[in-house]
């Protein structure tokens, strides 16, 4: 299941085969894990099936219970999926919330009021690209200076021949989901980067900055 955050930007409107195969059967046993299951991500303490459906959950309460909120648990932070019981307590759908982009500018799109990273803005130390008029983006330097080169994650390979510049989205996260960025000046054909599992709060993933009279940036959330 995979959830999408697009964001536009329209700068004129200001706006491993081999090396397996090497392994001993043993080392390649221990390094896979069984991809996680609708049973492993949403639990419910006994009280109903969980079944993966399109690109949610279905949670049906078995004969005689009652499904509240409180119910719930998850592999991931809880406050990454939207719940909608129905009136009833006899069932649910579950599905991940669109992915959220930390607020670098309070008119950008998709962002908030308020500031600083208690809020969602960015992180003291850290301001926005300033080559950016959208304001989506985070200032590349910032974010080395602060982090060091590694904390730009799945960091595309840059053409400087073709004018081609590195971007940062900063991305709102949850622990143990997968985020992936893509951009391009054409919704139908985005290049996209590698995803990147969370280890806390904040992702900065890198892309190829947007700087013609239009150009799109989105990013995907999931759980695999």
């Amino acid at each position: 299941m995979k959830r999408i955050l697009r964001v536009c930007q329209c700068v004129a409107a200001a706006c491993l085969a081999e090396c397996a195969a090497a392994m001993p059967l043993g080392l390649r046993m221990a390094l896979w894990a069984p991809p996680p299951t609708a049973s492993t991500i949403i639990d419910v303490g006994g009280k109903g099936t969980v079944e993966e459906r399109g690109s949610g959950y279905v949670v049906e309460a078995k004969e005689g219970e009652t499904l509240t909120e409180g119910d719930f648990t998850f592999a991931v932070a809880k406050e990454a999926y939207v719940i909608d019981i129905a009136a009833d307590g006899k069932s649910a759908t579950v599905a991940l919330k669109a992915p959220e982009m930390r607020r670098v500018r309070d008119n950008a799109p998709y962002h908030g009021g308020g500031s600083g990273a208690a809020d969602g803005g960015l992180e003291e130390g850290i301001d926005e690209d300033a080559e950016d008029s959208a304001g989506v983006l985070a200032s590349v330097e910032d974010i080395v200076a602060k982090y060091g080169e590694g904390a730009i994650k799945a960091r595309p390979t840059v053409d400087a021949t073709k004018g081609e510049e590195l971007g940062a989205l900063p991305v709102k996260t949850y622990e143990g989901l997968y985020y992936q960025a893509a951009w391009g000046d054409d919704l139908g054909s985005m290049t996209e980067g590698a995803k990147v599992k969370a280890a806390g709060d904040t992702l900065y993933l890198g892309v190829i900055k947007q700087k013609g009279s239009k150009g799109f940036y989105k990013i995907t959330v999931s759980e695999r």
